[in-house]
C-alpha cells in the first residue's frame, strides 16, 4: 500500500465514520487516540497514540504517513493546540503529501476566528490541502442536543431561522475519498445537506419518525448563557456557543452546496433519513 493515512479523533463522531469509509480503499489507516490505543480487529487498521497536548506523540504517530485528517477538539483550546501542531508538520512528517482538515461554514483563512487562523496556517505549510467546512451535524440532536430531547423541550437560541443540517457519515465519506485519491487538492469544500430546516421543522420531524412529543422553543440568549452556566460550561465555551447561534439566527447557515454530491457523486443524506437510522439513540 503506497498510501498511510493518519486519522485523528478516530473515535470521535466524524472520525469514525472517516475510518469506516476509508475501509473501501486499499490504504493503511493510523488511528489516532489520545491514550491507550486500542487494538482495532481489521488488517488495514493500526492504533497509534496522538495528543496534541503531548508534541513527544507526534514523531511516531505521522512515521511513514502520506495523508493526515485533521480534526482538532471543538473548542478554541483545540484549534489553538493545532495550530502549534501545524506549526511542526514540516518537520515531524516528511512524508506527508496532503492534509485534509475541518473547520466550519463561513470560515475563510484568516479571518480572525481560530478555524480560519488553522486554515491559514495549513496554506503556508506548502502541503497540499483540502479544507473542509460542514453545517451543523444532524448528530447533535443524539448528542449534544439529547438532554433536552429526552427532557421533552428543546430550547434553543436558534429562532426560527433554517439550518442545511449535514450528516456526520457524509462528511466522513468525503473526507475518505478525498484522502485516498488524494483528489480536491487547494480546494475549499462547504458541506451541507439538501433539507433546509428550522429547529423546529426538524423536531417535528424526529416526533414524526420516533413517536415521541418534543417541543422546540425559542429563547434568547440571556437564557442559554444561564443554562450553559449551570451545565458547567466554562466562559470560552459559553460565548462561542453564543456566537454559533447567532449565526443561525443571522441566516449564515442556511445556504445549500452542491459539495457533498461534486465529492460522492451522490446526493447527501436527508434529516429524514438519519432520524431513521438513529432512532434508537433518540429515544
Amino acid at each position: 500500500m503506497d498510501q498511510t493515512l493518519l486519522v485523528t479523533g478516530a473515535t470521535g463522531t466524524v472520525g469514525t465514520s472517516v475510518v469506516s469509509s476509508l475501509l473501501d480503499y486499499p490504504v493503511h489507516i493510523k488511528a489516532a487516540f489520545h491514550q491507550n490505543p486500542v487494538a482495532l480487529a481489521h488488517p488495514n487498521i493500526s492504533s497509534v497514540r496522538f495528543d496534541l497536548k503531548d508534541p513527544s506523540t507526534y514523531v511516531d504517530a505521522l512515521k511513514n504517513v502520506t495523508g493526515l485528517f485533521l480534526l482538532p477538539p471543538a473548542s478554541r483550546e483545540g484549534y489553538a493546540l493545532a495550530i502549534q501542531f501545524i506549526k511542526s508538520l514540516v518537520e515531524v512528517a516528511p512524508d506527508l503529501r496532503h492534509i485534509v482538515s475541518i473547520s466550519g461554514m463561513g470560515t475563510t483563512p484568516n479571518d480572525g476566528s481560530y478555524y480560519g487562523e488553522m486554515e491559514g496556517l495549513i496554506q503556508t505549510t506548502g502541503i497540499p490541502y483540502s479544507l473542509l467546512r460542514p453545517n451543523w451535524f444532524m448528530q447533535n440532536f443524539h448528542t449534544y442536543f439529547i438532554d433536552g430531547i429526552r427532557y421533552g423541550e428543546l430550547a434553543l437560541p436558534a429562532g426560527e431561522a433554517v439550518t442545511t443540517f449535514v450528516d456526520a457519515r457524509d462528511i466522513g465519506a468525503v473526507a475518505a475519498k478525498i484522502l485516498a485519491e488524494e483528489s480536491f487538492q487547494w480546494e475549499a469544500l462547504t458541506l451541507t445537506g439538501w433539507d433546509m430546516l428550522t429547529y423546529r421543522e426538524a423536531v417535528n420531524m424526529i416526533n414524526k419518525i420516533t413517536g415521541l412529543k418534543i417541543t422546540y422553543r425559542p429563547i434568547n440568549d440571556h437564557a442559554m448563557r444561564k443554562g450553559l452556566e449551570e451545565a458547567g460550561w466554562n466562559q470560552a465555551g459559553v460565548e462561542e456557543m453564543l456566537e454559533l447561534f447567532g449565526q443561525v439566527r443571522n441566516g449564515l447557515n442556511a445556504t445549500m452546496t452542491q459539495d457533498v454530491t461534486k465529492v460522492l457523486g451522490k446526493a447527501p443524506r436527508t434529516f429524514e433519513k438519519y432520524v431513521q437510522d438513529h432512532k434508537s439513540l433518540l429515544i
